[in-house]
């Protein structure tokens, strides 16, 4: 089983299942291309981009924290994600891109 390490939080993913950290520059080399998530995580029939924020973490600002809450609660972290991902420039076909 392969567990993911970010922050404090432990991840164990399930058998068939391979992830990794792509938001450092030694595992990010699409920056010309793509922003950076905290991990993708490969499943047989997907990859997930995962981004993970925790609003109650003791460093973050009460104003920040409800902003996030009620960003989530509306929906609008849905479309920030979405397009914080899509890709700008990087294809399978271009020779960089992978």
């Amino acid at each position: 089983m392969t567990v993911l390490v970010e922050g404090d939080l432990q991840i164990t993913l399930p058998n068939g299942a391979t992830g990794r950290k792509f938001d450092d520059e030694k595992t990010h080399g699409l920056s010309h291309c793509m922003k950076a998530v905290d991990l993708i995580i490969e499943l047989e029939d997907r990859i997930l981009f995962v981004e993970l924020k925790d609003p109650e973490h003791p460093a973050s600002q009460p104003k920040d924290s409800q902003e996030f809450v009620n960003k989530f609660l509306a929906g609008q972290i849905d479309a920030d994600l979405k397009t914080k991902y899509r890709s700008h420039g990087c294809s399978p076909s271009s020779p960089d891109a992978w």
